[in-house]
């Protein structure tokens, strides 16, 4: 059943690094719904979409990662680990509630030139595809 909204944004500004906090906001009952939603693990929250018909989201994560080799050397010296790597992740998931569910993911090097640049993310009107733009080209991905 599609959601009856007329609003709907995430907010990462108020929960903590693992969370955010979900709003729908129905202009017909001047009402506004929160719920609070788990990330996968803590990460940046870069960009994200709603489908057409309300009822999904996608969200486009962003987190530093160490090499595991440079990870293995620091766990034997016991010394602290330096992320070198960036992880970007797409994950969509239902309005409703639910589990998030990872569509891809990137790696590249920390400083790499240049970083990948994804922007753009958006459902295409059938809400079973994604589209997003990374080095200029546009992509389209399934969302199941």
């Amino acid at each position: 059943m599609p959601l009856e909204a007329d609003d709907l944004t995430i907010d990462t500004e108020k929960a903590a690094p693992t969370e955010f906090i979900l709003h729908r906001y129905h202009l017909s009952s001047d009402k506004e719904n929160t719920s609070k939603r788990t990330l996968p693990f803590q990460a940046e929250v870069l960009n994200s979409a709603f489908s057409s018909d309300n009822t999904q989201f996608a969200l486009l994560l962003t987190r530093p990662l160490p090499s595991p080799v440079f990870s293995h050397v620091q766990s034997l010296s016991k010394g602290p680990t330096t992320p070198n790597r960036t992880e970007l992740s797409l994950w969509v998931g239902h309005t409703a509630g639910g589990a998030l569910r990872e569509i891809g993911r990137l790696f590249f090097k920390q400083g790499a030139n240049p970083a990948p640049d994804l922007s753009d993310l958006q459902w295409l009107p059938s809400g079973k595809r994604l589209s997003y733009i990374c080095q200029n080209i546009l992509y389209t991905v399934p969302s199941n």
